[in-house]
């Protein structure tokens, strides 16, 4: 999936781990473990973790595929995964457009609504 690069891909056991791609994740605004927040709010269950102590730079996320996770269930979490990310885009412009087009002042709302 465009931002992640997968680590396993869960060919010997059902566990799929991923990371941000190494070029993209000076760029977003959002980290796994907040990806990891938004989508426990959907009420997934997708850690994220920094690695040990060779590798504290590196952290990925993970899943654990179980028995009875059917394809619709896949495909609930893809979707729920790019709405995160969506909501984190869309923080982004919405915070560039207060910064470029700031709130006018309550005068010129008082005069627009009068």
């Amino acid at each position: 999936m465009g931002a992640f690069e997968l680590i396993t891909d869960g060919s010997t056991i059902p566990v799929f781990a991923w990371k941000l791609k190494e070029t993209i994740s000076d760029q977003t605004n959002y980290s796994l473990f907040d990806l990891a927040d938004k989508l426990r709010e959907r009420g997934w269950l997708v850690p994220a973790y920094t690695m040990t102590k060779n590798r504290q730079d590196l952290t990925v996320q993970r899943v654990v595929i179980k028995e009875g996770f059917s394809r619709d269930m896949a495909d609930l979490l893809l979707r729920d995964i790019h709405s995160a990310i969506a909501f984190f885009s869309i923080s982004v412009s919405l915070s560039v457009k207060i910064i470029w087009f700031p709130f006018p002042s309550l005068t010129d709302v008082e005069e627009k609504l009068a």
